[in-house]
């Protein structure tokens, strides 16, 4: 109701904005409200819906000043204080967030919308059960309460309560069947589930409900890739990017996360923007709980934390597991924290506890919040704090915004700068980052002598495995990529198949991902006059087994942006060559870093015409490839690439260095 003292046109003219706003029309709404607030500055409802209008628009800063200006006029208002408490909850701020939210339910217990904000602030600080029991009590304040129902399915999918999310999902369709949230956190569960034709769909739905929902452009993009349906591809990209730029304009958060934007991307200065923005909302979340660290002093024995969720059968952990032994113990003490769930199956059981039995203290802190996580590692007292995956998939960056450890060190899991102000270094080769890239890293760098990979020694299955078995011709030249389907773009495989076809007795050998991706490429070879038998794919295998296959291949391939890490390792252990094509940035220059390190220098091409003449002339020159896989099962032996105790040595002398400057600058 509008308030006796406003005239009839007063009131008729908020009714018709109200009406507009209903309409999604937001401009003509505002001028209305600009024109009733030149005629009275006291009219608070115009102010409160102000800022929902600029709030909707992105424009975050004009939504806040008009929210505290309605508070101004009536400070116990409490659908602006919680309508305020949402500003700062999406600009990242969830102490002030928290603030409001509370002082909103202090005002009005029965006020539902402040419950349902106040969960999502639980969810930022890694508290999902904290988040789950307010939103709940916001359904039972306000039954048809869609954005709760959505919210409360996001939460529940975290814990792992996939079906009972799904239900909330459909429940907040059948209540407002234009909201674009359920559908967009039933996209996630549905691409969590591995259900990726749904879940497209689902991201579908949702920018056919708001064209700028940039979160779900970043999702459909990468399962896009995952499937290899190009097709669609470029249209979305080319309007995530317009999104992206334009946040970057305005200096806010887009939904392009850093580690998609890195697999599309080969640009460092405006990946590094990207990052930076992230990382900016996360040290805001962490306000209010940074630790204040001890006068610094000579130690003994420095105390290493490395922080994981993949400490299970993943790549980091396959590259990493035998470092941890190689530590001197009389110089430090090794400390894992992990937030990968204890069970799983009996190989990821296996890796885990090779990482348990290979370090001093091992701690499962998948249960604790982000602040929990970071008081532990404060009593633990560790010196310096190692995060291995960045802005990956289920990582917990928050826990290094609290600033737990006085030096805090970035590695292995994301590549490329983290942009974040709480990680002081991050580990790196002259490779990886030459001198004209040094500039486009906000942390400082430590220049691993070798290559900035450690690689750990692999068992290799002793099980006779043969072409035939694999299905694989028995004579021809096999070329080979195990990279995931989401590294391969139209770009490399058009490159790939001039490849096969100058080469008629060969096949081209790819990872199954997917049975979509599957289909799609060997349709997209039928397009570019290759037979799709010609490509043949490999089902996943454990580990051990997955080696032995692998010596069966005669040549691999490298992706492009992405380039291989652990799979490029794995080729090169086995003794088959990689040719790569060295790009501009981290993730496009790694197999480049490994190949160096290894002495094969002559495999790192420049050019998409360099790398598809090489891969020609080896296949068509057997004495030249025969002679470098003679050399590089040569090299493994007296090249640094896999010599864990060398790498482990030269990092912990790089330890003492960051710290030996840190005591000296206190």
């Amino acid at each position: 109701m509008i308030e006796k003292l406003y005239s009839e046109k007063v009131v008729k003219r908020h009714e018709i904005a109200v009406e507009l706003m209903k309409q999604g029309k937001l401009d003509g709404a505002k001028a209305i409200y600009e024109r009733l607030l030149s005629i009275d500055k006291s009219f608070v409802k115009a102010y409160n819906n102000l800022g929902i209008i600029y709030k909707l628009q992105g424009r975050l800063k004009d939504a806040e000043k008009n929210f505290k200006k309605a508070l101004k006029l009536d400070p116990k208002l409490v659908p602006v204080i919680s309508n305020l408490a949402n500003i700062y909850r999406i600009k990242g701020n969830v102490i002030k967030a928290e603030k409001f939210c509370r002082k909103a339910i202090e005002l009005d217990r029965s006020f539902a919308d402040a419950y349902n904000i106040l969960g999502a602030v639980m969810q930022i600080q890694g508290n999902p059960k904290g988040a789950i029991k307010n939103y709940r009590r916001a359904i039972k304040l306000a039954p048809n309460f869609d954005d709760a129902y959505s919210n409360l399915a996001g939460a529940l999918q975290s814990i792992g309560k996939i079906d009972e999310a799904l239900e909330l999902c459909y429940k907040a369709i059948k209540l407002d069947f234009q909201n674009p949230d359920p559908y967009y956190n039933m996209g996630n569960i549905l691409k969590s589930k591995g259900q990726f034709a749904h879940a497209v769909v689902m991201y579908e739905k949702v920018i056919s409900l708001s064209p700028d929902f940039s979160d779900a452009y970043d999702q459909l993009i990468e399962i896009l890739r995952q499937l290899c349906e190009w097709r669609k591809l470029k249209k979305i990209s080319k309007k995530l990017d317009q999104i992206i730029d334009i946040s970057l304009s305005r200096n806010v958060i887009s939904g392009a996360t850093p580690f998609n934007t890195l697999i599309r991307s080969d640009l460092p200065r405006r990946n590094l923007k990207i990052a930076r923005l992230w990382s900016e909302n996360i040290s805001a979340s962490a306000k209010g709980t940074i630790f204040k660290l001890g006068k610094p002093k000579n130690k003994g024995r420095l105390k290493i934390g490395y922080v994981s969720g993949d400490f299970t059968d993943h790549p980091v952990t396959h590259l990493m597991k035998s470092m941890f032994k190689f530590h001197d113990r009389k110089k430090f003490e090794i400390y894992c924290y992990s937030f990968d769930p204890p069970a799983g199956g009996e190989n990821s059981k296996g890796f885990r506890n090779q990482i348990k039995k290979n370090c001093d203290i091992f701690r499962d802190i998948d249960k604790l919040s982000f602040n929990e996580s970071a008081k532990l590692i404060y009593k633990d007292k560790i010196d310096i704090l190692v995060d291995l995956m960045g802005y990956t998939n289920g990582n917990r960056f928050e826990i290094f915004a609290k600033g737990p450890a006085p030096i805090q060190v970035g590695y292995l899991g994301f590549p490329g700068s983290t942009g974040a102000r709480f990680i002081d270094y991050y580990i790196v080769d002259h490779v990886i980052v030459p001198p004209n890239q040094e500039e486009n890293y906000s942390e400082k760098l430590i220049f691993m002598p070798d290559c900035y990979q450690v690689n750990s020694h692999l068992e290799i299955s002793k099980e006779k495995i043969t072409r035939s078995t694999l299905g694989l011709p028995p004579n021809s030249f096999i070329y080979c990529c195990f990279n995931q389907s989401v590294k391969i773009e139209p770009e490399i495989f058009d490159v790939w198949m001039r490849i096969l076809k100058k080469v008629p007795d060969s096949i081209l050998w790819l990872y199954k991902a997917n049975n979509a991706a599957q289909s799609n490429l060997k349709k997209a070879a039928g397009q570019r006059g290759v037979a799709p038998d010609r490509l043949i794919f490999a089902e996943k295998l454990p580990l051990t087994k997955h080696l032995t296959r692998l010596k069966l291949a005669d040549l691999c391939l490298d992706t492009k942006i992405y380039s291989g890490g652990a799979t490029t390792s794995h080729s090169l252990w086995t003794g088959v060559p990689v040719i790569t094509i060295q790009g501009r940035n981290y993730a496009s220059r790694m197999s480049s870093s490994l190949l160096n390190a290894i002495g094969l220098q002559e495999l790192i091409t420049r050019s998409l015409k360099e790398y598809e003449d090489l891969a020609v002339e080896l296949a068509t020159n057997p004495k030249k490839l025969h002679a470098l896989r003679l050399t590089l099962n040569a090299n493994k032996k007296t090249h640094p690439l896999f010599n864990t105790r060398l790498f482990t040595k030269n990092l912990e002398k790089a330890f003492k260095e960051i710290w030996g400057k840190y005591i000296n600058a206190k």
